[in-house]
């Protein structure tokens, strides 16, 4: 048990990490606070660091944050509200919502026609 608590404390710093470099990609206040805001619908850490990652991914390929925002919102809407806090949004949870997830990154990508990213990238 107390093994389980400091790999979630760990992955939650890793996340806040993760956040705040994609934040400083962003140069608006307004936009940060969007996405903190759309993190914090009841993400579990492991979701929030896949969308983290899939956000920074499209900002990479040279995506607006008001883009990518709107494929997110209409995934969320569409696939995440739905699914359980413990496992909303990790693409590797075993069950149908690790593969909605999967599909909900790739319907994202394909909204904002980008190329997947690399599988190391994932």
């Amino acid at each position: 048990m107390a093994s389980r608590v400091k790999e979630q404390e760990q992955l939650e710093r890793e996340c806040d990490s993760m956040r705040g470099e994609l934040e400083k990609q962003l140069s608006l206040k307004e936009e940060k606070d969007r996405l903190r805001s759309f993190l914090r619908r009841g993400f579990c850490v492991e979701g929030r660091i896949a969308l983290i990652k899939a956000f920074h991914y499209a900002i990479d390929q040279g995506k607006s944050f008001g883009d990518i925002i709107l494929c997110f919102e209409a995934e969320y809407h569409r696939v995440w509200k739905g699914q359980h806090i413990y496992i909303r949004g990790n693409p590797d949870a075993d069950s149908v919502a690790g593969r909605q997830t999967k599909v909900s990154i790739e319907n994202i990508y394909k909204g904002l026609k980008i190329p997947p990213p690399p599988v190391a990238v994932r």
